[in-house]
């Protein structure tokens, strides 16, 4: 039994931290797309035909994610995600994810 609650509480100790959407927000499979619509002063339904039509998404606080890598090319304006339900690949804007990290003791030093 008590191997069982131990258990329990690793798995949900490692899910409360994983990478999160903070509020609602679009991802895209490029960065220049991502800037053109963040720049872009189009209406709503302009706005919802460029993301249908550059394969963009729109995600929820609901999304799991995993940050891979910050990208270098954009002054570290965005991110580099993997979205876990479709696999994909997507650049979002830095200000709307939550990158939580386990602590410095799981962090391999040589």
């Amino acid at each position: 039994m008590r191997k069982i609650l131990l258990t329990m509480v690793a798995f949900l100790a490692a899910s409360a931290l994983a990478d999160r959407i903070k509020s609602t927000t679009v991802a895209c499979p490029s960065v220049e797309t991502l800037k053109r619509l963040e720049e872009s002063d189009a209406g709503f339904t302009e706005k919802s035909l460029y993301i249908m039509e550059k394969g963009c998404v729109v995600l929820t606080p609901r999304e799991k994610i995993h940050v891979l890598t910050p990208d270098a090319s954009c002054c570290g304006l965005y991110l580099r995600i993997s979205v876990e339900r479709t696999n994909d690949i997507m650049y979002v804007n830095k200000a709307d994810v939550a990158i939580e990290q386990s602590g410095t003791k799981n962090i391999l030093r040589f």
